[in-house]
């Protein structure tokens, strides 16, 4: 009896210590995924993923497509880029509306409209009338289905999740975005192969309609939609009963209201500092991501099979990264965004001093675990640090800045012909490095916030 005594004795420690482990695994992912048990956010992810799974699977197929129509590669980049015009010129009114109106209506037109534009697309497949101009068509009203949409589906988050788990749930966002990111291209090349450009934007439409139907159980209406602020200028005239007079009028004060937006915008010292961080990310980083066929050439001496292993350790970082920051909550944010950021263009450097395929694939992890901190971490100190009359307003600027990546890609690419990808590549990632720096001397702030 004595001595099964001790045997249990000593094997309590053990018990302990696994139920102990076992009660902290339970806790950390019970945090990470706090924001969940909010049954709004819930369904808001989830039409989020059906809607992202079949955008990126559209990117790919729309990119294939033209080039089988095609075969000229200059076509190909426009009909991608075609959305990004659009988004731009929409975006501040999107973020207008954003802030007058229902959330969840813009968010269901903007999903509504993706869904029949596949639709459309498909039927033109399947009926072989299809043509790269269609094509063209179908991304630039896509994108301006997106900028109604985007600054929507942001600023809803703080207003169906409590303060303290907007960092949590704009992290499970971007998990979202590593997931699809990883899965939704491959998928779309298997099926394209399989059934074909028109099977697959089936497919896409038939997605893109569950998140539609899982929005419509998001039990959700704004308190605020932004009172309105008078403008002196504004209805000075009294109405003459003209439906034109009326709509200019509309007009007018939607102007009025994206003006207020940008003085709102440079005098918060917080915001501005991110949206400025921002752009210098897209006009010194983004460019690498879409001149990676050029390196993989020139660099790597690669041909094009190796873009995709790259591209998805991209999406292996964002994806940690993203799933980190769930983890650990608010803390050290105002930090860890300079510090993706200064990773980033560290990467870049790294990239051009060593010249090796597989060291690349590493380096893309680092380079995709920046990037999601970065972004991340701004859209939750975006949003935590802007009055809520002007979210929309503020993440649509946030929105233009990501149109504005023409602007570094053009002058990188015509600078890596005469001077070489290699030298060009240090050359962004040092200046972007130095930048980075100066901002975070500059905003002691942003730097020490939580």
């Amino acid at each position: 009896m004595r001595r099964k005594e001790i045997i249990l004795d000593k094997n309590k420690p053990l018990n302990s210590n696994t139920t102990t482990s076992n009660n902290s695994f339970k806790k950390i992912l019970s945090r990470s995924l706090e924001s969940f048990s909010h049954k709004n956010y819930l369904i808001l992810w989830l039409s989020k993923l059906f809607l992202m799974f079949g955008v990126q699977m559209q990117m790919l197929a729309r990119g294939y497509l033209t080039y089988d129509l095609t075969e000229n590669p200059g076509l190909v980049g426009i009909v991608i880029g075609g959305s990004a015009v659009p988004m731009m010129i929409f975006s501040l009114f999107g973020g207008v509306l954003s802030d007058r109106i229902n959330k969840k209506i813009l968010i269901q037109v903007g999903q509504i409209s993706s869904t029949f534009i596949a639709i459309a697309v498909a039927i033109l497949i399947i009926n072989e009338m299809i043509m790269w101009q269609h094509l063209f068509i179908a991304a630039s009203l896509q994108g301006v289905g997106w900028a109604f949409l985007a600054p929507s589906r942001q600023t809803i988050i703080p207003q169906i999740l409590p303060h303290r788990l907007i960092s949590n749930g704009i992290a499970l966002d971007g998990a979202l975005m590593g997931v699809t990111s990883l899965l939704a291209p491959a998928v779309a090349g298997i099926l394209y192969g399989l059934i074909g450009p028109g099977g697959v934007y089936v497919s896409i439409s038939v997605i893109t309609s569950f998140s539609v139907i899982t929005t419509v159980f998001i039990k959700y209406s704004d308190s605020n939609d932004s009172p309105r602020i008078e403008n002196d200028q504004i209805d000075s005239k009294p109405f003459t009963g003209s439906r034109l007079n009326l709509y200019f009028i509309k007009f007018k004060e939607i102007l009025f209201d994206i003006k207020v937006g940008l003085i709102y915008t440079k005098s918060n010292k917080i915001v501005s500092t991110l949206l400025i961080l921002a752009l210098t990310y897209v006009v010194l980083v983004m460019p690498f991501r879409f001149l990676l066929p050029v390196v993989i050439r020139e660099v790597y001496f690669k041909e094009s099979e190796a873009l995709g292993l790259l591209l998805s350790m991209i999406g292996v970082g964002s994806l940690l990264s993203s799933i980190s920051i769930a983890v650990m909550g608010p803390r050290k944010r105002g930090f860890l965004q300079f510090f993706g950021i200064f990773i980033a263009g560290c990467i870049l450097v790294l990239v051009s001093l060593f010249p090796y395929y597989v060291v690349g694939l590493i380096l893309m992890v680092f380079l995709g675990v920046g990037e999601a901190a970065r972004m991340v971490l701004a859209n939750a100190l975006l949003l935590e640090n802007c009055d809520k009359n002007f979210q929309g307003r503020v993440m649509s600027l946030r929105m233009l800045i990501f149109g504005l990546q023409p602007i570094g890609t053009l002058p990188s690419g015509f600078a890596m012909d005469y001077f070489g990808p290699r030298k060009v590549v240090a050359f962004l990632g040092l200046v972007m490095m130095i930048l980075t720096i100066f901002f975070a001397f500059k905003s002691k702030k942003l730097l020490s916030m939580d």
